[in-house]
């Protein structure tokens, strides 16, 4: 559980560190569209993968109760 977590804060970093630095290079209507096309993905897999969280958080709880 602890090493998915890791590997998940790691992703994050080398994903957000190149994007941080496109981000702050491009002008502002570029850095919009660039935004837009990342967040919109990303926030859908967060949801997704926060519903998966739960449901397992929730599984193990019924089982073990």
């Amino acid at each position: 559980m602890t090493k998915q977590i890791i590997f998940k804060v790691i992703t994050a970093i080398v994903i957000a560190v190149p994007a941080y630095f496109i981000m702050t290079s491009v002008d502002k209507s570029t850095r919009i569209t660039i935004g837009l096309i990342i967040a919109i993905p990303s926030f859908i897999l967060m949801i997704r993968f926060s519903f998966n969280y739960l449901d397992a958080v929730y599984t193990n709880t019924v089982n073990t109760s």
